[in-house]
């Protein structure tokens, strides 16, 4: 074999390596991005799945506190989003959904309530996230719009034809009452550093919390569950979202 062609040969064998190492490396990603996916998806029914376990086991005592040896096995999870503007707010609409889905559509009041006697609104951080694209500039109004205009589900009314429920509707009024909304003047921008979180805030319904309520005024809108998307701060402390925010459950 001539010394042309030796060199030949391994050319070719070395560029087969390199095919061979970076298919095994596109293997390797996809594999480890469907258990990503996989993992948080679990996270999600779990969490879900003890939220269920919890209100339907929950037992009053005296209309004041609940007594209830079932925790809530919920974990916040971490998302980058991309694309353009439109992909930007169906993701953050998703989310929003998904956080009202793993806590039971808000057909349920007074999740987090523990055994005290103050009236205390509390919260989960269902998701935080940053966008990918540093283009990006969209407004808490233009997101609203945005749900209010686009599709979450489609479902079979009592005519059996198919009708569509918005991300809005969902929320408010699809099975439990609810609410959402963003921070005032919330702008959502493409940082890398800036950092946005959905809460889900469950009121308190005690006793306490029933007379606070009707004290205050608009009883129906403070027993709402609510989806909340706030800005975090400077330095990682989040802006006051007006609830007592849970860390672990």
């Amino acid at each position: 074999m001539s010394y042309q062609s030796r060199k030949a040969v391994a050319r070719s064998f070395l560029i087969l390596m390199l095919i061979a190492i970076l298919s095994f490396a596109i293997i390797i990603y996809a594999i480890n991005q469907f258990f990503t996916r996989a993992d948080q998806e679990a996270d999600e029914q779990a969490c879900r799945a003890s939220i269920l376990t919890r209100v339907k086991s929950s037992l009053r005592a005296l209309k004041v506190v609940e007594l209830n040896p079932f925790p809530i096995v919920c974990k916040t999870q971490d998302k980058t989003l991309k694309g353009d503007r439109g992909q930007v707010m169906m993701q953050i609409s998703e989310l929003s959904a998904r956080c009202w889905w793993m806590f039971l559509n808000g057909e349920y009041g007074n999740i987090f309530d523990k055994l005290q006697l103050t009236s205390d609104k509390k919260c989960f951080i269902c998701y935080t996230f940053n966008i990918a694209e540093k283009n990006i500039e969209i407004s808490g109004k233009e997101l609203m719009d945005y749900m209010g205009e686009h599709y979450y589900i489609t479902q079979v009314n009592e005519e059996g034809e198919e009708e569509g429920v918005t991300y809005l509707d969902y929320i408010q009024s699809w099975k439990g009452s609810g609410v959402i909304m963003t921070s005032k003047d919330i702008e959502f921008v493409g940082e890398k550093e800036e950092v946005y979180s959905i809460y889900f805030i469950s009121p308190d319904l005690t006793l306490w919390g029933d007379w606070l309520s009707a004290i205050l005024g608009n009883k129906e809108l403070k027993e709402m569950n609510i989806i909340y998307i706030e800005q975090n701060g400077a330095n990682d402390e989040l802006k006051d979202p007006h609830c007592k925010v849970l860390e672990s459950i």
